[in-house]
C-alpha cells in the first residue's frame, strides 16, 4: 500500500497504510509556527507548493511525496519580505506540538508525542529506539573524541541534541521500535550553507505504566561557525530540504538506503566514478615509515611497486617533505621552497615527475593547521581563524585561517596552486582538516563553516581534477555521504601506525555505521593502510588483511616495499586481485548494533555486472573473533560451493552452516560462488 501525505494549516502528515510516520509535524522561524498564518498551496506534477506570508517574512514549502517509496523531501525557502536584512534568530521544523503524532509500531507501544496522546506511556516509550551516527562517536576540539556505543540505543530522557560534532557524522537518523516492525527515518540533503541537528527525547515525569509521555523531536537549523544569518531586504534563500521516509520490517543497517538514493539525485558521488574503485593507493606513513622520507627511498620503493604490486598506481607522499614543519603555516611566504633540500635534492616536482615516468600517479599530503608561533601567525595575525571568545587555538596548539579574509583566502589558493599545478600532484590526502569548518564556536569574518567547506573541496578538486583522487582525514570520519560531492575518500578510523593488535582492534572501533554505507553510492571510507607489522602473529596479520577486504572501503598500502619477501608480496597480490572496491556491506550478528559494535561475521554479496561477480563469485563471508578465547562463529549458506578465500581449499557445510572455531584474534574468509 501507498503512503499518504497531507499538508493543512502549516503541519505536514506523512503516513503509511498501518499509520505509521509523522503526524501534523511544524515549522519555526524566529518563534513564529507556521500554524499561525494561513497557507496557500497548489499542486503541480506530483509536487505541492504552499506558500505563507508572515509579518517580516514569506516562506515557500515544496513538498515531493513518492507514494510507493513512502517518502517525502521538503524544501524550505524564506524570503526577507521586509525593507531592513532579516535576522535570522531560530530556525526549526519536524516540529511536535500537541496534536502531533510520530508513530513507528502498531503494537501498542510505537510512538509519542509533545504531551499527550494514544501512545503516552511508560511501556510504550520503553519500546522505541534510535540509531545515529553519533551514538559511537563524537569529537569537539580541543577536547578531542568520545567512543561510546551501543548504535541503536533507547531514546533518551532528557533533550539530547546531535549531529554537531566535528566528526563528519551522517546527517541522518532513525527512530524504531524495539523489533524494527516500523522506522521513521529524517536526513538532510543540502548542508551547502546552513546545518542541521536534531534534539530528542522522550520524557517521563512519572515512573508508573501510566504515567504520559512527553516527547521531544525537532530539526534545527544554524549558520554553522559564524556570527550568523541576515538575509538582505528582497532576496530568498533555501534554509532546508530534508528527506523523510516510513519503513516497515527494515534493519538500522538497511535504513539509511533510501536517503542516500535521494542524495544521488543532489549530485553525483564521487564513490560512483573514483579510480579508486579499481585500483590501490601507496601511502608512505604507516609500518614504520612515518615521517622519514627522502627523494631516494620514494623513488625505490614507487619502482618496487611498480615490479611487484601494478594494482598500486596511486602513490601518496605523506607528512615529512617540508622544510619548516608541516602546516599550511609552514608554506608561508614562498610555498614553492617548503620542502626539505637535503631529503630531496631536486625538490618536490622532480619527485613528481619521476613517479609519473614510472606509470604512477603522484599524490601529495597537505594539513591546513597554521601553528602559533609560526612566522605567519606573528605577521598576520589578522589572518586567523578566532572563536567566540577570539582565540586562535582550534586543534593541537594551533588554528586555521580565516578565509572569509581574502588575503588569507589568496594565500590558501597560493599553496594549492604550487603543490597541485606548479609541482603535479594529482591526489591529495587533505588532513586535520574538519575542526576549520566544522567547529561551532569558531566565527569566519563572512560565510558559514560549511559555505567554506564547500569552496575548499571546490578548489581541491578543480586542480586535481575528476581523474586524481581527493581523499579526507582526521577527523576519522563518521560517514558524512555530503562529503562524495567533491571528495572520493574519507579515513574513517585511526592510523593504523606499525600494526600491533591493539591498534588493529581500536583500528575498527566505530566504524560500523561508515561500513554500512554503500561507498559506490556515496564515498570510500579508507581503513587506513595494509601492510606487515612485525609485532602480531600470523593470525592477527590476517584478520587486518581480512577487515580491510570485506569491509569494502579503498585499498591503501604501507611500510618499507624494499623489506618484504616474494611470500609477502604473493599475498598483497592475492587481496588486490581483482579490486572491485564500494559494495554493499551486511552485518549478520545483532550484537554489534545493540552492544559492542565489532562484529563476528561480515558479508558481501555482488551485483550481476560486478567484476568480482563476473569473475564467479556470488559474495565474500569473512568471521572474526575480536576475543582472546576461541570462539565458534557460523552462518547459514545456501549454496555449497564454497571456498576458502587465500588457499582455494574447498569448504564443507554442515547442516545447512558455514561454521568456523576461531583462535584468539584471529579470522577466516570464504568465497561463495
Amino acid at each position: 500500500m501507498n503512503s499518504k501525505f497531507l499538508f493543512h494549516d502549516g503541519a505536514f502528515s506523512l503516513t503509511n497504510s498501518n499509520g505509521f510516520g509523522w503526524v501534523k509535524f511544524l515549522f519555526e522561524f524566529n518563534g513564529a509556527l507556521s500554524t499561525s498564518v494561513p497557507w496557500k498551496t497548489e499542486d503541480s506534477e506530483g509536487s505541492l507548493k504552499a506558500t505563507a506570508q508572515f509579518p517580516d517574512h514569506a516562506e515557500t514549502l515544496s513538498f515531493k511525496h513518492d507514494p510507493e517509496q513512502h517518502s517525502l523531501t521538503v524544501s524550505r525557502t524564506i524570503t526577507n519580505t521586509g525593507k531592513f536584512p532579516l535576522c535570522f534568530k531560530s530556525v526549526s521544523d519536524g516540529l511536535l506540538s500537541d496534536e502531533s503524532l510520530l508513530l513507528v509500531s502498531d503494537e501498542g507501544s510505537g510512538g509519542f508525542n509533545q504531551k499527550s496522546g494514544k501512545f503516552n506511556h511508560y511501556a510504550e516509550a520503553n519500546n522505541l529506539r534510535w540509531f545515529h551516527s553519533g551514538n559511537l562517536r563524537q569529537e569537539h576540539m580541543p577536547k578531542s573524541l568520545r567512543l561510546d556505543y551501543p548504535y541503536v540505543r533507547k531514546l533518551p530522557i532528557e533533550p539530547l541534541r546531535f549531529n554537531q560534532t566535528e566528526a563528519n557524522d551522517v546527517p541522518a537518523f532513525g527512530i524504531c521500535d524495539k523489533n524494527y516492525r516500523g522506522t521513521a527515518v529524517e536526513g538532510d540533503l543540502k548542508q551547502t550553507q546552513f546545518a542541521r541537528s536534531w534534539e530528542l527525547a522522550v520524557t517521563i515525569p512519572g515512573r508508573r505504566l501510566t504515567s504520559p509521555v512527553h516527547g521531544v523531536c525537532r530539526g534545527i537549523m544554524s549558520y554553522p561557525a559564524s556570527n550568523g544569518f541576515e538575509l538582505a531586504a528582497g532576496a530568498s534563500i533555501e534554509v532546508s530540504k530534508v528527506f523523510y521516509q516510513i519503513l516497515e520490517d527494515t534493519h538500522p543497517q538497511d535504513a539509511f538506503a533510501g536517503y542516500v538514493e535521494a542524495l544521488g539525485h543532489e549530485f553525483r558521488p564521487y564513490g560512483s566514478v573514483s579510480p579508486l574503485l579499481h585500483e590501490a593507493i601507496y601511502c608512505t606513513w604507516n609500518f614504520g615509515v612515518f615521517g622519514d622520507i627522502t627523494e631516494a627511498n620514494i623513488l625505490e620503493r614507487a619502482r618496487i611497486l611498480r615490479d611487484k604490486v601494478p594494482e598500486c598506481r596511486y602513490f601518496m607522499i605523506d607528512d615529512g617533505f617540508q622544510a619548516n614543519g608541516n602546516g599550511l603555516d609552514s608554506f608561508y611566504p614562498d610555498p614553492s621552497k617548503n620542502y626539505n633540500p637535503e631529503r630531496f635534492p631536486h625538490g618536490m616536482k622532480y619527485v613528481a615527475d619521476e613517479l609519473r615516468k614510472l606509470g604512477l600517479v603522484p599524490c601529495l599530503w597537505f594539513c591546513p593547521t597554521v601553528k602559533r608561533d609560526s612566522a605567519l601567525a606573528r605577521e598576520h595575525h589578522e589572518w586567523l581563524l578566532r572563536d567566540v571568545d577570539g582565540s586562535t587555538d582550534a586543534v593541537f596548539g594551533g588554528g586555521y585561517l580565516d578565509l572569509g579574509n581574502p588575503e588569507a583566502r589568496a594565500f590558501f589558493l597560493k599553496v594549492l596552486d604550487t603543490l597541485y599545478v606548479d609541482w603535479g600532484y594529482k591526489g591529495i590526502k587533505f588532513d586535520f582538516s574538519s575542526h576549520w569548518y566544522l567547529k561551532d564556536d569558531a566565527r569566519f569574518t563572512q560565510g558559514s563553516g560549511l559555505e567554506w567547506r564547500e569552496f575548499i573541496f571546490r578548489e581541491i578538486r578543480k586542480r586535481v581534477g575528476d581523474d586524481g583522487v581527493f581523499m579526507t582525514c582526521l577527523a576519522a570520519g563518521m560517514g558524512n555521504p555530503i562529503q562524495g560531492r567533491h571528495a572520493d575518500s574519507y579515513r574513517c578510523s585511526w592510523d593504523i601506525n606499525t600494526c600491533t593488535w591493539p591498534e588493529i582492534d581500536y583500528n575498527a572501533e566505530a566504524t560500523l555505521p561508515q561500513i554500512l554505507q554503500e561507498g559506490r553510492k556515496t564515498l570510500l571510507l579508507n581503513m587506513d593502510s595494509v601492510g606487515f607489522g612485525d609485532k602480531i602473529t600470523e593470525a592477527e596479520q590476517f584478520f587486518r588483511f581480512n577487515w580491510v577486504f570485506i569491509t569494502q572501503g579503498l585499498f591503501e598500502l604501507g611500510g618499507k616495499m624494499e623489506n618484504l619477501t616474494d611470500k609477502q608480496f604473493a599475498t598483497l597480490r592475492k587481496l588486490f586481485a581483482n579490486i572491485d572496491r564500494g559494495h554493499r556491506v551486511h552485518y549478520a550478528d545483532e550484537q554489534a548494533f545493540r552492544g559492542d559494535p565489532l562484529p563476528e561475521c561480515v558479508q558481501v554479496s555482488y551485483p550481476e555486472g560486478s567484476r568480482i561477480r563476473a569473475s564467479g563469485v556470488k559474495r565474500h563471508v569473512a568471521f572474526f573473533n575480536w576475543f582472546d578465547t576461541k570462539k565458534v562463529v557460523g552462518l547459514e549458506v545456501a549454496e555449497d560451493d564454497i571456498k576458502d578465500f587465500w588457499t582455494g581449499a574447498p569448504v564443507v557445510k554442515r547442516d545447512g552452516m558455514l561454521t568456523v572455531t576461531l583462535p584468539p584474534h584471529s579470522s577466516a574468509m570464504y568465497a561463495v560462488k
